[in-house]
This record gives structure tokens, C-alpha cells and sequence, in this order.
């Protein structure tokens, strides 16, 4: 993610809600590496109802910067646009 867009998802999330989703990043994160391969994110999305072929999109499009797993940052931005948060301050 680039440093302006972390800064917009910064002050979008409040750090509660960074907290929240820091949580369930590394309730996925099984390894413990700091970023989420597709196979964790799969396991974890699976178990929600969610079709592979769900999961892969959704991997893509998360994963910005194709470097083929998704980092915090990019886990966070996901969250953010889910509409489970609250953006409005």
C-alpha cells in the first residue's frame, strides 16, 4: 500500500478498530509471518460460508501489489471498505 493511502486508511479506522482488525489479522495469519498467504486466508473465509472461487477474487484483489500474499496493511483497507467498520469518525 502506498505511504498517502495508509495515511486515508490511518484516518479512516480509529486505532480501536486497527486493534479489532490487528486482532483478526493474526487470528489468520497461522504462521505468524505478518502477512496472509491465500491457503490461510482460505481456511479462514471457508469456515464463513465463502466458495473458494470467492476467496481467490477476493485474494486478488486484496493482494495490491501482487507480491502474492496480503500484508497488514492490505488486510486492513479490506476491512475498512466491508462496511463493518465505522468510517464516520
Amino acid at each position: 500500500m502506498q505511504r498517502s493511502q495508509h495515511r486515508l486508511l490511518e484516518a479512516a479506522l480509529n486505532q480501536e478498530q486497527l486493534d479489532e482488525i490487528r486482532e483478526i489479522f493474526n487470528l489468520y495469519d497461522r504462521d505468524r509471518s505478518g502477512t496472509l498467504t491465500v491457503d490461510e486466508l482460505s481456511k479462514a473465509l471457508s469456515s464463513c460460508g465463502m466458495e473458494p472461487e470467492e476467496i481467490e477474487e477476493l485474494f486478488g484483489q486484496s493482494d495490491e501489489n501482487a507480491d502474492g500474499v496480503v500484508s497488514f496493511d492490505e488486510f486492513a483497507k479490506l476491512m475498512g471498505s466491508t462496511g463493518l467498520f465505522d468510517l464516520t469518525g
